[in-house]
């Protein structure tokens, strides 16, 4: 039941994101537009690529499966080749943390949802991990997205430690646990939640 209702946020996200490229339909006849769709996984041609062109006979899809991630858009970025609408699980917006030449912002090249309906379509908590400081959201969560981390406030009181806020001071916060003999993270991936 998780996975239709995923796939059917999924398919409303691609749809509302296709009806509001700036760009007009072209309904000559002869010529379709070329909307080139870049998927992480090859199983979201049986589901997606199958959504997009049953719900679009006037639009051409181009596929391109890629499973390099970050790199591979920052890659096609710096190759001015980026596809129209991008499914990837990667996270490009925290491609590289070094000063090198070649890192860039993914924010100059992405869409701003902030401004559109299609944000309406999310918890508030969840679209919070997607938010840049300026307010703007480039990217939208998809299924199996992390929703967030729990954190008992009372053990960091207890133990004089402070909240992180970022990846940095998450690390500096669970050593700080350590110390005291505490296991600061822990996951749950052992649960199956497929069901």
């Amino acid at each position: 039941m998780k996975r239709i209702i995923c796939v059917l946020l999924l398919t409303v996200l691609i749809v509302s994101m296709l009806l509001s490229c700036s760009i007009p339909l072209r309904n000559s006849g002869k010529e379709k537009q070329r909307i080139v769709v870049q998927l992480d996984q090859d199983y979201w041609l049986a589901s997606v690529g199958k959504m997009l062109k049953e719900h679009f006979p006037d639009v051409e899809f181009d596929f391109v499966i890629s499973r390099g991630g970050a790199q591979y858009l920052n890659d096609a970025a710096l190759n001015d080749d980026l596809a129209d609408i991008i499914i990837d699980a990667s996270s490009w917006t925290q491609t590289s943390l070094s000063d090198d030449d070649y890192d860039i912002n993914p924010k100059d090249y992405l869409y701003d949802f902030s401004w559109t309906d299609i944000t309406n379509m999310f918890y508030r908590v969840y679209l919070d991990g997607f938010t840049n400081e300026d307010g703007s959201v480039n990217w939208l969560p998809g299924a199996a997205s992390v929703e967030g981390i729990l954190a008992n406030t009372a053990l960091f009181e207890e133990y004089g430690i402070e909240l992180p806020h970022d990846y940095v001071t998450f690390v500096e916060a669970c050593d700080k646990f350590s110390e005291y003999g505490i296991r600061g993270f822990a996951t749950d991936y052992k649960y199956d939640y497929t069901d």
